[in-house]
């Protein structure tokens, strides 16, 4: 971040900026103004048509203030100027989306339709089976459209909801090695990031804490814990009704109900959280 920092940034014709005290700093552009205040340990200055920042020394906390704040100060630029937007998709049998003045209609398979009031300062366009979110503050952009996504966030296997135009959802696990937490993540954004799935540990019955078979004590303090029986997630299934199942086995050499059981997880609202189901038999061959 410390190199970003160091770039001066350009201000425009018809842009002004000006720096108050706290390091509150104000954009004016032709399409509005935007002011914020900046971490005040960031030196930032006027320097012949470009603001600069610097910091006041190498610590890592200073480095990544030190990018931040450019970033931030580039963005109202853009912002002024340019502007951002935010592109949504609604797919589904019966879904769509409209505009009422200033409030967003949604109709989502819900009893009623959910109505959205675009905030101060944004402005939602409805287009075919797209909603454009467009504003001068790139993360009050990026906030609301990610709550008309949450409406109904889209179905995994189908895409079936309200989606970014160019997102795409997926799952990928791989061979548990000992020491992990979870070996799924999950994207949303067709593989740019992902996110790590943690599934939530549980008791082990009664008649599961022995561990003979395993070579170790059944005394109080050798019993088994869950996260020494299920390690190993399986790749999500995906269920005609939106649900998607995670089966967390217990990999190679398991001993618990000789091995034999896994723990079943699902999720209802598109992978957001998984649920516990039970533990259930499974093939091992499989």
């Amino acid at each position: 971040m410390s190199r970003i920092g160091r770039m001066p940034i350009a201000i425009p014709a018809g842009v002004t900026v000006d720096i108050a005290e706290n390091n509150q700093v104000t954009v004016k552009g032709p399409k509005g103004t935007l002011t914020r205040v900046l971490p005040a340990e960031m030196d930032i200055k006027l320097e012949d048509d470009h603001v600069v920042v610097t910091r006041p020394n190498d610590l890592k906390k200073m480095k990544s203030l030190h990018g931040l704040t450019r970033t931030l100060i580039h963005n109202m630029v853009v912002g002024v100027t340019e502007g951002y937007t935010k592109t949504l998709e609604v797919n589904g049998v019966g879904y769509r989306a409209q505009k009422q003045g200033k409030k967003l209609v949604l109709s989502l398979g819900y009893s009623h339709p959910v109505e959205m009031e675009d905030p101060e300062g944004l402005e939602s366009k409805v287009e075919g089976n797209t909603i454009i979110v467009s504003g001068i503050d790139k993360e009050k952009v990026g906030q609301y459209a990610a709550e008309i996504r949450e409406k109904r966030a889209p179905e995994p296997y189908k895409g079936k909801g309200i989606k970014y135009i160019d997102e795409k959802i997926g799952f990928f696990c791989y061979d548990y090695v000992d020491g992990m937490d979870s070996n799924l993540y999950m994207t949303s954004d067709s593989g740019k990031t992902f996110s790590k799935i943690i599934l939530e540990p549980q008791e082990l019955d009664s008649t599961a804490l022995d561990a003979v078979s395993s070579g170790q004590s059944s005394s109080a303090d050798n019993k088994l814990k869950w996260s020494d029986v299920y390690k190993e997630a399986l790749v999500p299934v995906y269920g005609s009704d939106g649900t998607i199942t995670v089966y967390l086995t217990q990999g190679a050499g398991g001993v618990y109900n000789n091995g034999k059981t896994a723990a079943m997880y699902q999720s209802t609202d598109k992978g957001a959280t998984f649920k516990y189901i039970g533990q259930y038999e499974i093939n091992k061959n499989n």
